[in-house]
């Protein structure tokens, strides 16, 4: 019977280590993800602000028909 409890107990601190790790993991996961995020709505901001510029260049440019075309 001791020599099942002590397999049965190995299992468990195995399963114990690899739940460990995939909790680790998931964080990391999680952490990458936020960074994305905010890096993907700062290249955004980026875009948006470049295609004003843009925008004002053009008005800037063709200052009668900017208005009607944009």
């Amino acid at each position: 019977m001791k020599k099942y409890a002590d397999n049965l107990l190995h299992v468990l601190e195995g399963m114990s280590g690899r739940l460990s790790q995939l909790e680790f993991n998931s964080q990391h996961i999680e952490y990458t993800v936020g960074e994305l995020k905010v890096e993907s709505a700062d290249n955004r901001g980026a875009a948006d602000g470049k295609l004003r510029s843009l925008e004002n260049m053009i008005r800037e440019v063709f200052p009668s028909s900017s208005s009607s075309a944009l």
